[in-house]
C-alpha cells in the first residue's frame, strides 16, 4: 500500500480541487492511504469530501487531527 501526504495550504479552492483529483486518480493504480492536509478551512474539507464521492473513494477525518482527511483505495 502506497502512503501518501498532499498539503492544500496555499492552494486556492480551484488549484486544490484539481490537484486532489488528479492525485487521487493517479495513486488509484494501487491500493493507497492519502494524509490530505486541509487545515481549518471548512471549503478546503468539502472540496476534498466531494472529489472523494464523485469517485468513490472512502475517506475519514482522524479524531487527532481536524485539519486533515484520510483518503483510502484498496484494490
Amino acid at each position: 500500500m502506497i502512503k501518501l501526504t498532499l498539503d492544500l495550504h496555499g492552494k486556492t479552492h480551484l488549484e486544490a480541487s484539481e490537484e486532489v483529483r488528479a492525485t487521487l486518480l493517479s495513486a488509484s493504480s494501487n491500493s493507497f492511504e492519502i494524509d490530505i492536509i486541509t487545515g481549518n478551512s471548512d471549503a478546503m474539507k468539502d472540496i476534498v469530501r466531494e472529489v472523494c464521492d464523485n469517485y468513490s473513494f472512502n475517506y475519514s477525518i482522524p479524531f487527532y487531527n481536524n485539519g486533515m482527511i484520510t483518503v483510502t483505495f484498496l484494490k
